[in-house]
C-alpha cells in the first residue's frame, strides 16, 4: 500500500492515504443526518458517489430552510422524490414524489413517522410511517430503487409529477408528456423551470402490476400529472424502480435495463455499500470515533456530487439543449465552484484523479455549448449563481499538477474568452476599463466580485505562462 501519514490535522489523529482496495468497512462511520438540521441543506436519502439520482424524504416542497427538501426535526413527510441536491442554498429538483398510504384520501397528501425508525448509511435510507408502510430506498447511478412494506395486501401510491422542491414560483412545469404504457410501467418527461430551466425524461416500473390508475385534477398551474395507484400484493412488498435521463426516455430505459436488471432490493444496497467503501477507503483515519465520524461523513459529502449526467451510452444534453456524446461517457453537472474551487476541487486531484479529466472536459463541452466555461451547472443548465468564473483554477491547478487528458490549448482559448466576453454577473468592460469593479458602477459586491476576477486573471495568466504563452501571460 502507497501511503502518506499527516498527523496533527485533528489532535490525536493519524491519516493515511490509501491505494488499496480492502474489505475495511467504513460506512458505519458515516452518519447521512449529519447537515439536516438547521442550514446545512443536506438530504438524508440514499445515494452513490457522483451518481446522478438521490431518493429521498420530503417534508416541505418550498422555502430557504428546504433546499434540500428535508429538515431533521420536522415530524412530517409528504413523500419520496428521486434527485435532490446536498448543501445548497437554492431549491431544485426533487423529481417523481412517490407516497405510499393505505386510506382512500385523494388530497392532503402527508405523513408522520416514527423518529426512531429513521435509519441511514451510504446508499440506504429507512423510515416507518405512522400508518405503518416502511419505506426503503437505495440506488445505483441512475437508477433509484424504492421498497415499500405495506401492513396488508392492499395498497395505494401517489404518483406525483408535478412535485418539485421550488424556488421562488408556483408554478415548476412548463411542459410535460407522461404515459401509462401498461399496468406495470410509467414513463414520460417534463420541462421545467425554477432555479435553472430544464428537461428530464424517466421511467418507472413496478414488480406488481396496478389493478386501477385514476389520475387526480389538476391545480390552477399544473402541467404534469398526479396519480393514484392501486395494488393487490402478494406479499405486502411493493417494489418501484425509477431510472432518468436529460435525453429521451430510450435514455431512462436504457439506463434501467443496464444498471438494474434484477428486483434484489437488498443485493443493490450492497452494492451501494461496496462502492461507497471504495471511495471512503482512499483515506484511513485512527481517531476518536466523534472525529472519525466527522471526518467520513465529510468525505461522504464530498464524493455525493457533481453528479455525471450522462446516459450509460455517454449521451448527455447540453447547456444549448442540443444531444451529444461525452468522451469516457462523463458529463458532470452540480457544478457549484465557486463553492468548490477553494478546497474541494483540489482534493479531487488527490482522492480521485481518475475523476478530474471528465471534470474539466465537461467543462469544455459546456464552453462549446454556451460560449463560456460554467459558473453553477445543474442538469447540465447554467444558472449564473454566485460570481466569479471558478472553472478557470480548477482547468490551470489541474494542468499544473499534471493532468493531461483534456486539451490545454483550448482550455487557455476558454479561459482568455471566459474573461474577455460579457456575461450574467461578469462585465469585463467594466473590468478591464478600471481594472476593478467601481462600487458606484455596479449594484453590489465591487469587493468580491473584484478579487474574484482578480485571481481568475490570474490563473489565466498562469497556465498561458505554462503553455510558453507570453503574450497572454503579460496582458
Amino acid at each position: 500500500m502507497n501511503r502518506i501519514i499527516l498527523i496533527g490535522f485533528f489532535a490525536f489523529s493519524t491519516f493515511v492515504f490509501s491505494q488499496k482496495k480492502g474489505a475495511t468497512d467504513l460506512t458505519p462511520f458515516v452518519n447521512p443526518f449529519i447537515g439536516t438540521d438547521g442550514t446545512g441543506h443536506t438530504f438524508p436519502g440514499a445515494c452513490l458517489p457522483f451518481g446522478m439520482v438521490q431518493p429521498s424524504p420530503d417534508n416541505v416542497n418550498i422555502g430557504w430552510d428546504y433546499t434540500s427538501g428535508y429538515q431533521y426535526k420536522n415530524p412530517e413527510i409528504i413523500g419520496f422524490s428521486q434527485t435532490h441536491l446536498s448543501g445548497t442554498g437554492i431549491n431544485d429538483l426533487g423529481d417523481v414524489l412517490l407516497f405510499p398510504f393505505v386510506d382512500n384520501k385523494t388530497s392532503n397528501f402527508k405523513t408522520t413517522y416514527y423518529k426512531e425508525s429513521e435509519k441511514a448509511s451510504p446508499g440506504f435510507y429507512t423510515v416507518m410511517l405512522k400508518d405503518s408502510i416502511k419505506v426503503s430506498l437505495t440506488a445505483t447511478e441512475r437508477v433509484a430503487f424504492n421498497r415499500f412494506q405495506y401492513p396488508s395486501k392492499k395498497a395505494k401510491l401517489l404518483v406525483d409529477i408535478q412535485h418539485g422542491l421550488r424556488f421562488l414560483t408556483d408554478s415548476l412545469v412548463l411542459n410535460s408528456k407522461v404515459t401509462i404504457e401498461n399496468n406495470k410501467t410509467i414513463s414520460g418527461y417534463c420541462h421545467n423551470k425554477n432555479w435553472v430551466e430544464r428537461k428530464y425524461f424517466f421511467t418507472l416500473i413496478f414488480d406488481t402490476p396496478f389493478s386501477n390508475a385514476i389520475e387526480l385534477p389538476k391545480n390552477l398551474k399544473d402541467k404534469a400529472p398526479r396519480y393514484i395507484l392501486d395494488f393487490e400484493l402478494k406479499s405486502k412488498i411493493l417494489l418501484a424502480k425509477i431510472a432518468f435521463s436529460t435525453v429521451s426516455i430510450e435514455g431512462a430505459k436504457n439506463n434501467l435495463n443496464t444498471e438494474l436488471q434484477h428486483w434484489d432490493f437488498e443485493q443493490t444496497v450492497l452494492n451501494a455499500k461496496t462502492k461507497w467503501n471504495q471511495y471512503l477507503c482512499k483515506i484511513e483515519l485512527e481517531a476518536p470515533l466523534k472525529q472519525k465520524e466527522i471526518f467520513y461523513t465529510s468525505m461522504y459529502h464530498l464524493f455525493t456530487q457533481p453528479s455525471n449526467i450522462a446516459d450509460i451510452d455517454g449521451k448527455y444534453r447540453g447547456a444549448d439543449d442540443k444531444i451529444g456524446t461525452a468522451p469516457n461517457g462523463e458529463y458532470y453537472s452540480t457544478l457549484s465552484l465557486w463553492d468548490t474551487y477553494r478546497a474541494a476541487n483540489p482534493l479531487y486531484t488527490i482522492l480521485v484523479p481518475e475523476r478530474v479529466n471528465g471534470f474539466i472536459n465537461t467543462m469544455l463541452l459546456h464552453y462549446k455549448a454556451a460560449g463560456y466555461l460554467p459558473v453553477w451547472t445543474l442538469w447540465g443548465q447554467e444558472n449564473n449563481c454566485m460570481i466569479g468564473n471558478h472553472s478557470i483554477p480548477i482547468i490551470a491547478d489541474a494542468f499544473i499538477k499534471g493532468f493531461k487528458g483534456f486539451d490545454v490549448h483550448e482550455a487557455l482559448k476558454a479561459m482568455i474568452e471566459t474573461t474577455s466576453k460579457n456575461h450574467p454577473n461578469n462585465d469585463w468592460d467594466l473590468y478591464n476599463k478600471y481594472g476593478y469593479y467601481p462600487f458606484d458602477k455596479i449594484d453590489n459586491e465591487a469587493v468580491s466580485r473584484t478579487l474574484e476576477s482578480g485571481y481568475d486573471d490570474y490563473c489565466v495568466a498562469l497556465l498561458a505562462e505554462k503553455l510558453g504563452n507570453k503574450f497572454v501571460a503579460e496582458r
